[in-house]
């Protein structure tokens, strides 16, 4: 059961930009973005994500502050953390890394840059893409060999500058963003404002934040409704395991929310019905905006990830 929910908090980790050609300058010279970067020269360096860590709390400062308060706007992950950390059973952090270890969960990065200091323009990329290795140790070594998956989604290339020991800044941009639901099931979401602040190397990624803001709408019409069947084909499976998702989540409509008093598909039946978690008050605090941005309303997101070099070989 740990992986039920898992795949929410995943919404950010298969950012899917178009890396472009490893020949001659930045791809997103023919991509016809509203705002591509343009022809910032330089080299090709190539990453595969090799951490993801998903923030327990604000005040661990991993996001971005949106709103210029002075203080770090991330309410999705930590909210969601809240959420699961109340069973023993969801290590959100754990199975990231494990995922990453088995070459399950393969992030790429790319960043097109003449150097790694100076203030140059770089651009950035992170997308999905597949181990083709022998030895899985070679994912974290450094000396793994990948493939980008050419299916994702195509947006953008956020674009930004090196300045200092390697101080990373990109964005803001929209990122379209791959999100497994299951086996066999991704949907995509917009991370709008997307930002990338970090340090960055010829060896690496240290300390990268990945940051935006999420349409609660897009986050509550288009991830619970396909969320539905994994949820119930887990329950399915291990009825025991599942008991804290019921708990949570059967017959357990806020009778405060809109259209949710009396609906008849909130019933202790062992089911979790759509409207269960569209009327469930977790999932309606955890979705309510927190940033509002060129007068739009959103819900902030951030993570924090480490990189090591890799080989690329379809690019």
């Amino acid at each position: 059961m740990k992986r039920m929910l898992v795949p929410v908090l995943l919404v950010l980790l298969a950012a899917a930009c178009d890396p472009g050609s490893k020949s001659g300058n930045n791809g997103n010279n023919v991509n016809n973005l509203p705002s591509a970067c343009g022809d910032v020269g330089g080299t090709p360096y190539e990453y595969v994500i090799s951490d993801i860590y998903v923030p327990q709390s604000l005040a661990e400062g991993v996001g971005v502050d949106y709103d210029g308060n002075g203080s770090i706007d991330n309410k999705l992950s930590s909210l969601m953390s809240l959420l699961l950390d109340q069973s023993t059973e969801f290590q959100i952090n754990d199975n990231l890394d494990e995922g990453i270890a088995n070459g399950t969960l393969i992030v790429l990065g790319r960043i097109m840059a003449e150097t790694f200091s100076g203030d140059p323009d770089i651009s950035v990329s992170i997308f999905q893409g597949t181990y083709t290795g022998t030895y899985t140790a070679d994912i974290l070594s450094g000396t793994g060999t990948f493939t980008w998956d050419s299916t994702s989604p195509n947006v953008g290339t956020l674009c930004g500058r090196v300045y200092g020991a390697g101080i990373t800044q990109a964005g803001p941009g929209d990122i379209t963003l791959s999100l497994p639901v299951n086996e066999t099931m991704t949907l995509s979401l917009v991370l709008h404002h997307a930002r990338v602040e970090g340090v960055s190397s010829p060896e690496g990624w240290t300390d990268m934040v990945i940051a935006g803001a999420v349409l609660p709408a897009d986050l509550k019409n288009t991830i619970i409704p396909n969320y539905v069947d994994n949820v119930n084909a887990d329950i399915a499976a291990d009825p025991v395991g599942s008991q804290f998702i019921l708990d949570t989540f059967d017959d357990a409509c806020s009778t405060e929310l809109a259209g949710c008093a009396g609906s008849p598909e909130c019933a202790a039946d062992g089911v979790i019905t759509e409207t269960e978690l569209q009327c469930n008050s977790i999932i309606n605090t955890i979705l309510t905006p927190d940033v509002t941005i060129g007068g739009v309303q959103y819900v902030s997101f951030g993570i924090r990830v480490q990189a090591v070099p890799a080989d690329i070989t379809n690019l």
